[in-house]
């Protein structure tokens, strides 16, 4: 789940343009900014991960 903290920590990746275009069509379909997306969708893959683990 995504803290309510206001410190947060920048963080920089490297993708295609066709990559990013998708990101901020996404992001605008769900009301959300292209970090915010992103943020959510690595929160949902660690604590999918966080879950395989634990099998």
């Amino acid at each position: 789940m995504m803290s309510n903290d206001v410190r947060t920590e920048k963080i920089n990746f490297t993708c295609d343009p066709e990559t990013k275009q998708y990101l901020r069509i996404w992001a605008a379909r769900e009301s959300r900014t292209l970090s915010n997306l992103v943020e959510k969708l690595v929160v949902e893959a660690i604590e999918q991960d966080k879950k395989n683990q634990t099998k």
